[in-house]
């Protein structure tokens, strides 16, 4: 399953053998967005009754009882997928990046310079600057490289879509600046990247 954030999208892998797909609707504003990497979710052998229990809570008569079982279920079911080192740390600070991220990700801002970006949440370009180096130790420009790469693996690994496609999608002017921005923070070319992971 490929998840998206704030969305219902799913991909379809493997062969055609039966699934069974589950979708909850629920607020989460301080859940960090999934990186494209992050966004398979292997499920335990247990979550069917995780989620048949999250089901009947959900159709409790009693509102307020049926909301507190369901808190409770949800949040056992969605703690094995967010509670990793990185996303730990990130939650440890202040959640202020997260939601400038939320914005770069859900709008598509992934070429937006940074005057822009600070413009766009309204801060100044050095508190914007301050805040990024001190939330997650890197400059606006590094994160957002990480963005764009990151978007860029998951399109690469999980779609069908070209580079040049994917390049215009990401607001490259030109498929070299993408290709030469994907090899310098990820060691490898788009195309060396989608041929290593078509043989794994």
């Amino acid at each position: 399953m490929l998840y998206y954030y704030g969305s219902e999208e799913v991909l379809w892998e493997g062969d055609e053998s039966e699934v069974d797909f589950y979708s909850a609707g629920f607020m989460g504003t301080a859940i960090p967005v999934l990186s494209p990497e992050d966004r398979i979710i292997k499920a335990p052998i247990d979550i069917k009754n995780k989620w048949d229990k999250l089901w009947e809570a959900s159709m409790n008569p009693d509102l307020n009882k049926g909301a507190v079982l369901s808190y409770s279920i949800l949040l056992d079911i969605l703690a094995p997928i967010f509670w990793k080192d990185e996303i730990q740390d990130l939650q440890k600070g202040s959640r202020t990046w997260q939601k400038i991220e939320k914005q770069i990700r859900s709008g598509k801002l992934y070429h937006i310079t940074p005057e822009q970006l600070a413009e766009h949440v309204g801060y100044s370009r050095t508190s914007l600057y301050n805040l990024c180096r001190d939330e997650i130790g890197s400059t606006p420009i590094q994160h957002l490289k990480k963005i764009r790469t990151e978007e860029a693996k998951g399109l690469l690994k999980f779609t069908d879509m070209r580079i040049g496609e994917i390049s215009d999608l990401l607001g490259y002017k030109r498929i070299h600046d993408f290709s030469r921005e994907f090899k310098k923070v990820s060691g490898v070319s788009p195309k060396e990247f989608r041929e290593k992971i078509q043989v794994v």
